[in-house]
């Protein structure tokens, strides 16, 4: 599956507005949406893998409510390379606090 993010979404907006969008800009079936998330103005969809491209060509830029929506998407891949980052990142920093720990206790000797 792929991360779907539509940003910039009127006040108010639902997940049936989500919905309808998806179906009558995107043309997706509704049978294709999995979870939808809102957060404030901004969304995530998580749709099929194929349809990503698909979805972000038609519905970054159209007007809902008066408002020009924008859309970009994320795959699976790519948010398990930013949570493996920041898993190491987070092992170099308990490395280095830890040689700093010992570090502290030898000049203390």
């Amino acid at each position: 599956m792929t991360t779907l993010h539509l940003a910039a979404l009127p006040p108010q907006t639902t997940k049936g507005t989500i919905v309808r969008l998806l179906e009558q800009v995107g043309q997706i079936n509704r049978d294709k949406i999995g979870e939808i998330q809102l957060r404030g103005r901004e969304a995530t969809v998580d749709v099929p893998d194929d349809w990503g491209p698909r979805l972000v060509k038609a519905l970054d830029g159209p007007d809902l409510a008066n408002r020009n929506i924008r859309a970009w998407c994320d795959s699976g891949r790519t948010a398990q390379a930013t949570t493996d980052h920041f898993q190491r990142l987070t092992r170099w920093l308990g490395m280095e606090a830890e040689a700093e720990m010992r570090q502290t206790l030898q000049s203390a000797r």
